[in-house]
């Protein structure tokens, strides 16, 4: 009976780490979702190819023209900087979810001086089509 004050105590005190842990997990998820969610946007949206150098598909993006017509994106293993067309009248979508994407990081990383996050935007290309001429 005379370690329940002292436990009851430490409960209160270690209520609000416990909380800001969880806020800045839930903060850290959305800023996730953000990015998977621009991920899929350019997959859908742009005329991305493999590597040309190196024939691997998993690449960066690097920017996003301001109209959306456009991505730069790099290769992530050899590092060749490409360039992909809108492929459909979609992509102007694009934009706004990147800057969402952008705000949201930008957000989470102000609040959160001492535990900020990187997330570089990945995706893998598709296959090129490789046909055979007769």
């Amino acid at each position: 009976m005379e370690l329940l004050l002292p436990f009851a105590m430490l409960a209160v005190l270690a209520l609000p780490f416990a909380l800001d842990l969880l806020r800045h997990e839930l903060d850290r998820q959305q800023v996730c979702a953000a990015a998977r969610a621009f991920g899929v946007t350019i997959t859908a949206n742009f005329l991305t190819a493999p590597c040309t150098r190196c024939e691997q598909r998993d690449m960066g993006l690097l920017s996003v023209n301001a109209n959306g017509s456009a991505i730069h994106y790099e290769c992530r293993h050899c590092q060749k900087k490409l360039y992909a067309a809108a492929a459909s009248p979609d992509a102007c979508e694009a934009v706004p979810r990147y800057q969402l994407f952008q705000g949201l990081l930008t957000a989470f990383n102000r609040r959160y001086t001492t535990r900020r996050i990187a997330i570089d935007i990945v995706f893998q290309t598709s296959e090129a089509a490789r046909g055979i001429t007769p």
